[in-house]
């Protein structure tokens, strides 16, 4: 999206099989790009199975860190939310925002860009 940026939209039916697929992709193309930030939009995504999603996600955002890339959440579902409060050990280390528009600013500015207004 912008050098340095990855952003992944899951929309449709999203159980924990279809998001390690999505990591799997999501991986080798952080990888390959140098992403230094990736954006992971949730909020058109039909959660299935949110305890056995979240457990999947937790896996996708530590490994995407382990590879040296930082990551912001959007759209994130209550229920999702609910069954990741117990799998994070530092909630100030996530990145979380209700729309993709604050998540995008968010992400942004991590790579030192910053969106302002025009006259």
């Amino acid at each position: 999206l912008y050098p340095g940026l990855s952003v992944v939209v899951v929309a449709g039916r999203l159980d924990a099989s279809r998001l390690e697929r999505v990591t799997i992709n999501l991986l080798d193309h952080t990888k390959k790009s140098k992403t230094q930030v990736v954006l992971i939009d949730l909020s058109a995504a039909l959660i299935v199975d949110d305890s056995r999603v979240a457990s999947q996600l937790i896996k996708a955002i530590r490994t995407v860190h382990l590879l040296g890339a930082q990551y912001v959440l959007a759209g994130i579902q209550s229920s999702v939310a609910q069954a990741l409060e117990p799998l994070i050990t530092d909630l100030g280390s996530v990145k979380s925002f209700s729309s993709i528009e604050i998540a995008l600013e968010e992400a942004l500015s991590i790579l030192g860009f910053k969106i302002t207004k025009a006259d």
